[in-house]
């Protein structure tokens, strides 16, 4: 007879490569890149200004917690002229309002003295701010954030 800490039964776990995608999707498991169509043809994309040079990383990963909201952790490279206050739009991604501005990490890679000065989603928006001391030519970032719903191009 087992216990609280004794299972009668060992199950096995399912590998991921065996889950479904909204299977891996829900659990953390499914990356998505930047700029490839994923379920039904939609696409995880970033735009605006600090983009503009081109996205040279971008990996993303929703999942879902045991209260049914949605996260998603990201990791980006990018290259933009912009000015010093940068934002890009990360598209059918909505951070969740009620949560305000979600903190993420964010930094320069130019030589110089850009110097961070704060990075944030805007409230119940696809905007993601990042404001550097001076204007730079090449960022990363990454994050997990809460989000309003599932993004569309998750399976």
């Amino acid at each position: 007879m087992g216990s609280a800490t004794t299972p009668t039964t060992v199950s096995t776990a399912t590998m991921p490569t065996s889950m479904t995608d909204a299977e891996a999707t829900r659990l953390g498991l499914k990356t998505y890149f930047h700029n490839v169509a994923y379920y039904l043809g939609n696409i995880p994309l970033l735009s605006g200004t600090s983009v503009s040079g081109g996205v040279t990383f971008g990996l993303f990963t929703p999942y879902q917690t045991q209260d049914g909201l949605w996260h998603l952790k990201f990791s980006i490279q990018a290259t933009g002229t912009s000015a010093a206050a940068q934002s890009f739009t990360f598209a059918t991604v909505v951070s969740k309002a009620s949560y305000g501005n979600q903190a993420f990490t964010s930094s320069e890679q130019t030589t110089g003295t850009a110097g961070l000065k704060g990075s944030h989603t805007g409230v119940g928006t696809s905007v993601f701010n990042q404001q550097f001391g001076a204007a730079i030519t090449t960022w990363s970032c990454s994050g997990d954030v809460v989000l309003e719903a599932k993004p569309n191009w998750a399976y």
